[in-house]
């Protein structure tokens, strides 16, 4: 979903072979207006509105993982389990992280998470609509801020998917 995570990572997805998704705007401003990359499902982003879109040419999101939630609404999952969406500024090792895997080497640093609480509200209103839609949602994560989300820990993760 991330523009820059994909433009850094593009032969490895290419090689793998799985879906990816990225906006109209990310993919000219990363992968330039002539990339070619047909697998590469496109949408559109509408910045301003919080919660889950019906539209898969339309999606709402403040931020990449909201787009990943919101195409994993669309397909109407019975769970979905989430990795990396700290949101946090949570200290670790005397450093402030915002995502469990560490940093992105090509970005800056930052000290502040500005940006965080609005997405932890966003997050909220789709919640609401996780479970209308009756889908279950999980946190893997346990320096997340997010709290809407039931925690689960990875282990129990791998015992849920692994029974029939």
């Amino acid at each position: 979903m991330d523009g820059r995570w994909i433009s850094n990572r593009a032969e490895q997805l290419k090689q793998a072979n799985i879906d990816t998704y990225l906006s109209r705007r990310h993919a000219e401003k990363w992968m330039g207006k002539n990339w070619a990359w047909p697998e590469v499902k496109l949408y559109e982003v509408d910045h301003k509105q919080s919660g889950m879109s019906n539209d898969p040419a339309k999606l709402y999101a403040k931020h990449s993982g909201a787009v990943a939630l919101n195409i994993a609404y669309l397909s109407r999952p019975k769970e979905i389990y989430l990795y990396g969406f700290d949101h946090t500024g949570d200290p670790r090792a005397g450093e402030y992280s915002e995502h469990w895997y560490g940093q992105y080497e090509w970005r800056p640093k930052r000290t502040t998470f500005y940006h965080m609480n609005p997405w932890i509200e966003d997050h909220e209103i789709a919640a609401r609509q996780f479970k209308a839609a009756g889908i279950q949602v999980f946190n893997v994560s346990h320096i997340s801020k997010i709290k809407v989300y039931p925690k689960i820990d990875f282990n129990d993760v791998l015992k849920r998917v692994s029974t029939p």
